[in-house]
């Protein structure tokens, strides 16, 4: 049997220490819980051997709703502000011919987990927040939309989004993560705005690879209202 020498007890203690530390430090300090919604700028990256469509979709409009806290961290000015969010994300495509005119919505939605570390300061009175981290996503539902017209002639169509690996059967992978930026304001100990931007790094397409990949991205607007202290 190995027995620790000196240096390692030594430092086992550290590590204790530290996380002994860190979880009263954690456990002091007031830990907030609100509720968090807004509106999204949403749109893909779509690049892929069949359909390349960089740079040609346009933005969606859709929503997110959730829960949020807000964790200091010690006596630091900073806070990491994790979220459970319900987003609808997705993008709009047109196309114009001599056949037909068209409109292709896609409206993903998304179970959003956004974490991010945030550095407090004040600029005279008011408080203001930025900082950056990363988000976890899971689809859970979502529509493609299609109407166009061609003539007098109205049609549509409208399918559900299939999650999965398979190419030949399903619109998107069910996961997806990438990095999250975010910067706003206090209006008071209990209500902030923010802007936050995420930048999806996961390919979304069911068995993509380097020549064939779609990836999210979002602008939101939000407002929060802390209503539980811990």
């Amino acid at each position: 049997m190995r027995v620790a020498n000196s240096k390692q007890i030594m430092r086992i203690k550290i590590v204790i220490a530290f996380t002994f530390f860190g979880y009263t430090t954690i456990q002091s300090q007031d830990v907030k819980l609100g509720v968090k919604g807004g509106i999204n700028f949403s749109n893909q990256k779509i690049e892929t051997e069949v359909w390349d469509l960089s740079g040609e979709t346009d933005t969606k409009i859709g929503w997110q709703l959730g829960v949020v806290g807000e964790i200091p961290l010690g006596r630091s000015s900073f806070t990491l502000q994790p979220g459970l969010m319900l987003i609808s994300k997705g993008y709009t495509y047109e196309e114009n011919n001599v056949f037909f005119d068209g409109t292709l919505t896609a409206n993903p939605v998304y179970i959003n987990i956004p974490i991010p570390l945030l550095y407090n300061f004040n600029i005279g009175k008011l408080s203001f927040f930025a900082g950056a981290g990363f988000y976890l996503s899971y689809g859970i539902a979502g529509e493609i939309d299609f109407d166009g017209e061609s003539g007098d002639f109205d049609f549509g169509r409208d399918d559900d989004i299939k999650w999965g690996d398979d190419r030949d059967e399903d619109t998107y992978t069910s996961f997806d993560a990438g990095l999250v930026f975010t910067t706003g304001f206090k209006l008071n100990k209990k209500m902030q705005i923010d802007i936050s931007y995420e930048a999806g790094l996961a390919n979304i397409l069911p068995d993509g690879d380097n020549d064939n990949k779609i990836k999210n991205s979002s602008f939101t607007i939000n407002y929060t209202y802390f209503f539980g202290l811990w």
